[in-house]
């Protein structure tokens, strides 16, 4: 798996498969093409409140219809590397700090890569897709690699309370991702 490459070692992670009903052509496709709206509510209140913390004021521009992955890339992920069966997407930032997550825009895989201060945490998460007999498997990821010991408690108590609403969050966008495939399926 690609996310290997980008973050072998880590201190926290959480896994979420689900079994799909279509190609990995198929399942990319649905992937790329996820709107906010196609999303249950639940997660659009999460990404919303999310957006809230970010350092930069930008404009919360909170567009039902933007793609999934375009409102990533607009909250400072950065999509590492995408092949025809995972993507790859990378964050940086001090998530435990509320009042500042203070993450870092991120310009390019190599500076994701050669990122070293220990304040920070580095979190890689995937879409994989595995075929099996017939069926697909999508599943996601998400790892996460803090440097130092003292921002590392920091954040496990972070982790602590916001795990449930994570674990959520990457159950109903498999969910959705499924969904989305199998509907596309069904209506040709």
């Amino acid at each position: 798996m690609l996310i290997n490459k980008y973050l072998p070692n880590f201190h926290f992670n959480e896994y979420h498969s689900k079994e799909i009903n279509g190609t990995r052509e198929e399942i990319l496709a649905a992937i790329n093409s996820l709107q906010i709206s196609e999303i249950s509510i639940v997660v659009n209140y999460l990404l919303f409140f999310r957006s809230l913390t970010l350092k930069k004021k930008k404009k919360r521009n909170f567009d039902r219809n933007t793609l999934l992955l375009e409102k990533m890339q607009n909250s400072n992920f950065y999509i590492l590397e995408q092949s025809d069966s995972e993507i790859v997407i990378g964050l940086i930032g001090q998530f435990w700090n509320l009042r500042d997550i203070n993450e870092i825009k991120i310009e390019s895989t190599d500076e994701y890569l050669n990122f070293n201060n220990g304040n920070y945490g580095i979190v890689a998460t995937n879409f994989f897709i595995e075929e099996k007999e017939g069926i697909s498997i999508l599943s996601t990821e998400t790892r996460i690699k803090i440097g130092d010991p003292s921002s590392r408690r920091k954040f496990a108590i972070y982790w602590f309370f916001i795990y449930l609403g994570s674990s959520l969050t990457r159950k109903i966008l498999l969910n959705a991702i499924k969904k989305k495939v199998e509907n596309y399926s069904r209506s040709e």
